[in-house]
């Protein structure tokens, strides 16, 4: 009797041990993606209220709720040139950087409805290389620094509206799981099948030191102060630096993603156009740039009805960055604008 006691209590001891275990692991688990899952939820109950929206709003009904295939075009004119949005962070409230959700919302939902598709990262490139026609009223959607708030407040309104976009990631901070998306985020943000991701740079988004007496300056467009030597970097050392962090920050993402990485965004939109202290540093950026990508972004800061990007024009794409305080019409008016200079 004592004997099979000894055993019921092993085997509930166990039991016991078995269970706390996954107690522990699950607890862990849910640690780590329990704020992942909880987004997760909350993009599918915004995508539906999203699409209800839209579907009501245009008028379309319950026909529209159901329609797949939106991200066709309404007419047979092909695309003189292609216009490149970009944004930062989306939040509820805007500011410098970051555009307002519902004015996010209210800027899509305007253009989709006027026609406005958008288009993937290699039919923009092999526009560009004058390989392939696109529809009239195209446009590449783009976000900067592989933030969170890129992601997770848009993708229910992409997904409403069968847009897609491409996100331009800080490398460096791919570990992070913070402000910044995390692997895993990544993945399943590019599972989708509506997101494409490109690099921004790895550590180009710091600041160097570029003067004996400590100014800072962006990590590109700059020689670095080697300040245990007490003197500018040389040619070479420029060079090799440069070259470094545009190959890095592609192997990066083609390593961890298994992805074709065939573009790369400037960190600020600055090649060596903005500030420098090396004024050979443009020519020597653009050339390392154009060896090892097909095309490279930066932001343009000319007038608002030139910012179409033409077939054999330049694999220097330009972006406009769309200001907070730009509504829906607004966005809508710039974008017929500059369609108009070409008809």
């Amino acid at each position: 009797m004592k004997q099979e006691i000894g055993k019921i209590r092993l085997y509930w001891t166990s039991i016991s041990v078995f269970l706390l275990i996954g107690l522990f692991y699950s607890s862990i688990y849910f640690m780590n993606n329990g704020i992942m899952l909880k987004n997760t939820i909350l993009m599918e109950f915004n995508y539906l209220r999203y699409k209800t929206e839209f579907s009501m709003d245009s008028k379309s009904g319950i026909t529209g709720f159901f329609a797949l295939g939106e991200n066709k075009p309404t007419s047979d004119s092909t695309a003189k040139g292609i216009p490149v949005l970009l944004y930062h962070g989306i939040k509820e409230s805007p500011s410098d950087y970051t555009v307002s959700l519902e004015t996010f919302k209210e800027q899509m939902f305007t253009l989709k409805k006027e026609g406005y598709q958008t288009v993937t990262l290699e039919e923009f490139n092999d526009f560009i290389k004058g390989e392939k026609e696109l529809p009239e009223k195209s446009f590449l959607l783009t976000f900067d620094d592989g933030r969170k708030d890129s992601y997770y407040p848009t993708d229910p309104i992409l997904r409403s509206l069968d847009y897609n976009a491409v996100m331009f990631v800080i490398t460096e901070h791919l570990n992070e799981d913070y402000f910044y998306l995390s692997k895993s985020e990544l993945k399943n943000m590019i599972s989708t099948g509506r997101w494409e991701i490109q690099p921004h740079g790895k550590e180009s988004h710091s600041s160097i030191t570029i003067k004996s007496e400590g100014d800072i300056g962006h990590y590109l467009s700059n020689k670095m102060w080697v300040i245990e030597e007490n003197r500018l970097e040389s040619d070479w050392e420029f060079k090799t630096r440069i070259k470094n962090e545009l190959i890095e920050s592609k192997n990066d993402l083609e390593s961890y993603f298994d992805i074709e990485v065939i573009s790369f965004a400037f960190p600020y939109g600055d090649f060596g156009q903005i500030n420098t202290n090396y004024k050979e540093s443009k020519g020597i950026i653009i050339n390392l740039a154009q060896d090892i990508y097909q095309t490279v972004f930066y932001q343009y800061h000319g007038t608002t009805d030139n910012i179409l990007n033409l077939p054999g024009e330049s694999f220097m794409i330009k972006r406009i960055e769309v200001d907070p305080n730009w509504d829906a019409n607004e966005l809508l008016d710039i974008l017929e604008r500059s369609n108009q200079r070409y008809t």
